[in-house]
């Protein structure tokens, strides 16, 4: 799972899906907001990742600017079952067209550890996922996304998807973070709980 730590200077958010109930919201998971080397897959292109994450536009906008910035996120591996314990997650690195991407890892790294390792189960994939979005001078985003239970690796994963996604789409987002990350964090348990195959 990843360890945030505070990138100096830069307003910075933390998503954590746990399976723990909170008493005003006993039919929904809970969602912490607060402050606080792996195989890279290459099947993907890099610009639909970007729409598929959501930060084209945040892209578009270092670009511009001539900021650094950078998105890591794991994905399900693709041997499922068959990793060893211990091993580091799948992920997928990408920065704005014409920055290198093993230079802006190398920038987010010193001030932010990361990673997602598989556990001790052999039955089951890596269960968890991650994401970071660091924009220099603009903003961090940090998500750790905990999944149980038989399918706790697709659900982790729709939900790095969709509320990152959706985060980072959202016009009201540098206005009201805290309203928005409530926002789109009840329409992610939405769309879990219309998947049917989540407990």
């Amino acid at each position: 799972q990843s360890a945030p730590h505070n990138v100096p200077g830069l307003p910075h958010f933390v998503l954590q899906l746990s399976g723990a109930k909170t008493a005003a919201m006993s039919d929904r998971k809970r969602m912490s907001i607060g402050a606080v080397t792996a195989p890279i897959l290459g099947s993907r292109s890099s610009a639909t990742t970007e729409r598929e994450a959501g930060i084209a536009e945040v892209f578009t906008k270092a670009s511009e600017e001539k900021l650094k910035a950078l998105y890591v996120t794991s994905v399900t591996d693709r041997d499922l079952q068959g990793r060893q314990s211990f091993a580091e997650k799948d992920r997928v690195v990408l920065a704005p067209p014409g920055c290198d991407e093993q230079e802006m890892e190398d920038w987010v790294r010193q001030c932010v550890g990361f990673g997602c390792k598989k556990g001790l189960k052999p039955e089951s994939p890596n269960q968890d996922s991650f994401s970071l979005v660091v924009v220099e001078n603009d903003f961090a985003m940090y998500g750790v996304y905990d999944g149980h239970g038989p399918a706790g690796h697709d659900c982790s994963d729709l939900s790095l998807r969709k509320l990152g996604s959706a985060f980072l789409n959202d016009p009201d987002r540098e206005r009201d973070p805290g309203a928005v990350l409530t926002k789109v964090f009840l329409d992610t348990q939405e769309i879990l709980m219309k998947q049917g195959n989540f407990d």
